[in-house]
């Protein structure tokens, strides 16, 4: 029987918190911040024996731009791990 763990956070923009560094820090990725700017390098972080990151599907319209962009920024960062 398969037995699966799951950890949700949340983080605040408001405290300083960003949401692509907790990814790349979580996943071991090696992530930029279309905001900022930051690359976000963590591939070689000891520990992380398998990650998935998980892009929920929304309709086109549905999603601003901002995000829109964002989310193909992900997708197209991850897919070539």
């Amino acid at each position: 029987m398969a037995i699966y763990h799951t950890r949700i956070k949340t983080y605040s923009r408001a405290k300083g918190h960003s949401a692509i560094a907790a990814a790349a820090c979580r996943g071991g990725y090696l992530l930029t911040d279309p905001t900022s700017g930051a690359r976000h390098d963590y591939r070689g972080r000891a520990g992380i024996i398998q990650s998935r990151c998980l892009a929920l599907s929304t309709p086109r319209n549905s999603m601003p731009a901002k995000t829109r962009g964002l989310r193909l920024m992900l997708i197209t960062e991850l897919g070539g791990r």
